[in-house]
């Protein structure tokens, strides 16, 4: 049997909408609400069952025009109750995506900050399903994320129709990776609850050292 050694310690911060229209169903029939819920406690379990389970640390962040810090930075290996992470709970507000890009900023920061054995990376995952309407502007949040040069990446994810979504926004501060197939933007625009579970999942995995 080969053991996998760990060499990196990865946080992946799941940010949900929990605006008022994350109430309207996505392409299942169901609430996006619902099925952002399962996507982010499917991310847990899948994590738990992969040979790199050691290596992975999550949080959640649900917001409207506010953000509620849901879990804070813990490893998936710890996480024996997956609760529920409804983004509607607390919420049905606007969408502040850059106070909720500003706290899952503080996460990072704090979470980079403590001492490891191991080297430490970021991935924020943010999803929304509109537009950014109130509160910080969410370009000069990620301006001051890339001026750290912290080891944090940004995913972004449009869940819901076209239309409703500001996808220049999320296209722009999406971070980019680049492999032997060139540059990608960390960015998928669906309606899709599959599709979301999975963006979240191959998000996270995506790193500066696991490879």
């Amino acid at each position: 049997m080969v053991v996998e050694r760990k060499s990196i310690e990865q946080l992946g911060i799941i940010v949900l909408d929990g605006s008022g229209s994350m109430k309207e169903p996505d392409s299942s029939g169901e609430a996006k609400a619902a099925s952002a819920d399962r996507a982010a406690q499917d991310l847990i379990k899948r994590l738990q069952q992969s040979i790199k389970k050691d290596n992975f640390f999550i949080s959640v962040i649900t917001y409207d025009d506010k953000a509620i810090l849901r879990l804070k930075p813990t490893q998936v290996t710890n996480i024996t109750l997956i609760p529920s992470f409804d983004p509607l709970e607390g919420h049905g507000g606007q969408t502040n995506i850059g106070g909720a890009l500003q706290m899952a900023y503080e996460v990072a920061q704090g979470f980079l900050s403590e001492e490891s054995f191991f080297e430490r990376c970021v991935v924020i995952v943010l999803m929304t399903d509109g537009k950014h309407n109130t509160g910080q502007n969410p370009n000069t949040v990620v301006s001051e994320i890339k001026k750290s040069e912290l080891p944090i990446m940004i995913a972004t994810v449009g869940f819901g129709r076209t239309d409703d979504i500001d996808v220049g926004l999320l296209e722009e501060i999406a971070s980019t990776t680049r492999s032997d197939k060139g540059e990608q933007k960390m960015f998928k625009l669906t309606n899709n609850p599959e599709e979301l579970r999975n963006f979240f999942l191959a998000s996270v995995t995506t790193s500066f050292a696991l490879g």
